[in-house]
């Protein structure tokens, strides 16, 4: 049980469930590497580039840790949130207040104190890695399962299908900093996985099937089972089904990123796009661990052993 107090260190995670991960990932290294409690404050998450967005990571047990959250839990609906100059006022306040470090430095010479806070994106896969290096047992567990998750889950665990995250949504509205995939990207991979395991289905995950259909006809009508934001599960539960998966294609996402690093952990498969020297926002996630496709000739890349 954490003792109430002023013995924490605090990370003001930004954005949705895959960027607060980056953020709470890191706080749980430095609070493994300094011994001092860890509390995640949600007051920063509408700063990213969806104001809709509240804290999810609460939702779940990151066992063997424990941490304290506080903060936002429903997305803010002010007509401030949604104004383009409030927004990139916010922007400005998220980079006074925003600090990190590297591995390098924890591990080197910066030492940690309580009461010190933390903001920002956190991107990258060493403070993970590390972590699960320490901790192999290190999992996230849904505190509360609805009754059609745990359905969609027993599906999945039988019928082990190929799963596709399609992101769309503030991809279209951002498109000069999100790369839009191409479907050929897509339907490559889903061969690829197929080259080996034919009889597989595919089930897309996707905010919107009417979307999908406008953006990708040809791999809509691929899919035995579509999941969208009509079917009544969360986020956090649609990021835990596609952890789970034992294939998995993902797109140039935190949220899907996150759920192939736990599929890379537990032995599946996950494929993730290749942009080559092109720089999407999210290019530097993108390494070795795992398999992927050159978005531009379509050609599979083989992993490499990380170092």
């Amino acid at each position: 049980m954490i003792k109430i107090g002023r013995n924490f260190i605090t990370i003001r995670v930004v954005g949705g469930l895959g960027n607060q991960l980056f953020g709470a990932i890191f706080g749980l290294f430095a609070s493994s590497h300094s011994g001092l409690n860890l509390k995640i404050d949600g007051t920063f998450v509408g700063f990213g580039s969806n104001p809709t967005r509240k804290l999810e990571i609460n939702q779940f047990d990151f066992r063997p840790f424990e941490i304290l959250f506080k903060g936002v839990s429903e997305p803010r609906k002010s007509l401030i949130n949604r104004s383009e100059i409030a927004r990139k006022a916010k922007g400005k306040v998220l980079r006074i207040y925003k600090r990190s470090l590297s591995e390098n430095q924890v591990e080197s010479s910066f030492v940690f104190k309580p009461g010190q806070k933390f903001t920002g994106y956190f991107h990258t896969w060493e403070f993970a890695d590390k972590l699960f290096e320490i901790y192999p047992k290190f999992q996230l567990e849904l505190k509360e399962k609805s009754s059609l998750f745990i359905q969609i889950e027993n599906d999945l665990q039988k019928a082990r299908p190929i799963c596709v995250h399609v992101r769309l949504g503030d991809f279209l509205i951002h498109k000069n900093k999100y790369s839009f995939l191409p479907e050929s990207y897509f339907l490559t991979a889903i061969k690829v996985i197929r080259e080996t395991h034919p009889n597989s289905d595919v089930w897309i995950f996707v905010e919107s099937e009417s979307e999908l259909a406008k953006y990708y006809p040809v791999l809509k009508e691929s899919a035995k089972r579509i999941i969208d934001q009509g079917f009544d599960c969360t986020d956090a539960e649609i990021f835990s089904i596609l952890s789970s998966s034992k294939f998995l294609v993902t797109s140039n996402s935190t949220f899907s990123l996150w759920a192939a690093w736990f599929v890379e952990k537990s032995g599946g498969l996950a494929i993730v796009p290749n942009f080559g020297s092109s720089e999407d926002s999210n290019t530097r996630l993108l390494d070795g661990r795992w398999d992927s496709i050159n978005v531009f000739s379509n050609k599979l890349i083989t992993k490499s052993k990380v170092k």
